[in-house]
């Protein structure tokens, strides 16, 4: 991975909250680890109902508004409208 260009998405990680990169086919969370050749598949945006694959997603990530020391993070995931909450 060294030299490798890397960049970075407006994703957290659905595992660890961490902001998503990508390099090509593979998107990578620097904090935990998890990867994919998918942003779908490892972020907030892909969180949908256990056993309903093809339902909208019940989560979104979005840009944090107003980070602060309470909450640094630039990236968050959110409900969706369609989520119920």
């Amino acid at each position: 991975m060294m030299g490798e260009s890397w960049a970075i998405l407006d994703h957290a990680c659905r595992v660890c909250g961490g902001r998503l990169l990508r390099n090509g086919a593979t998107c990578l969370c620097p904090t935990c680890g998890a990867a994919a050749p998918r942003v779908d598949e490892i972020c907030g945006c892909g969180i949908r109902a256990v056993g309903h694959p093809r339902m909208k997603p019940l989560m979104r990530c979005i840009l944090n508004p107003s980070p602060t020391p309470e909450m640094p993070s630039l990236v968050l995931i959110a409900p969706t409208a369609t989520a119920g909450f």
